[in-house]
């Protein structure tokens, strides 16, 4: 029996509505198109979850995209490196979102190593 340690919709879903309240924290263009990649992704993936909720379709198998993955990981550490100036809030708030978006990367590629032995190449995600 598995022990479920984090919930990682609810970490995604919670990451969504996140990016969306940043969008409204900035009026430069460069964050804004990051942000709103990141939220279609999450989005996205969120929706196809929610349609195929009732199927053998697993979290891991929506996000075996490592791809995906890894261009996530770049936009947010283009946020947190080019773009932390560009927010109309408390650096806090910046920081506590990049947090949670590194938990929830470090989350995914965990169990992609644990569930799928081949993958090697990811590297972890640090804060």
């Amino acid at each position: 029996m598995a022990i479920k340690m984090f919930d990682e919709r609810l970490m995604m879903e919670q990451l969504i509505t996140d990016t969306f309240a940043l969008i409204a924290l900035t009026t430069d263009i460069g964050p804004v198109k990051k942000l709103v990649d990141i939220h279609d992704v999450l989005s996205m993936n969120s929706s196809v979850l929610e349609k195929f909720k009732q199927s053998d379709l697993t979290f891991d198998e929506v996000w075996l995209d490592i791809p995906t993955i890894k261009h996530l990981n770049h936009l947010r550490c283009s946020l947190m490196v080019y773009h932390h100036k560009d927010f109309n809030c408390e650096l806090q708030v910046l920081r506590s979102y990049n947090r949670s978006f590194c938990r929830f990367l470090n989350l995914l590629i965990l169990r992609l190593k644990n569930g799928f032995d081949q993958i090697e190449s990811i590297p972890k995600i640090i804060l």
